[in-house]
């Protein structure tokens, strides 16, 4: 079976912070469950784009030990974006 877009944008990322920035590179989290993806996508009353539900099994967002993942940014794992979108 030929590699997800998805996952091999991840390896290129991952690949890119392991030589550049590994403190980053280790407050990636592991990924989510199937459940755990289903339940944000009942909370939210939405289906997800696979793109994000993979993404999201690859990385459940970021530990909070950083200020953000990406460019400064945080990485939201499934709770942070329920936490988001309550917010908006």
């Amino acid at each position: 079976m030929a590699e997800s877009r998805v996952n091999a944008a991840w390896q290129r990322i991952e690949r890119w912070l392991e030589e550049r920035a590994p403190a980053v590179r280790k407050i990636l989290s592991d990924g989510a469950s199937p459940e755990k993806i289903a339940d944000l996508e009942a909370q939210l009353g939405v289906a997800l784009p696979a793109e994000v539900r993979e993404s999201l099994a690859r990385h459940d967002g970021q530990r909070d030990e950083y200020p953000g993942a990406i460019g400064g940014w945080e990485l939201l794992s499934c709770e942070g974006i329920v936490q988001q979108w309550r917010i908006w």
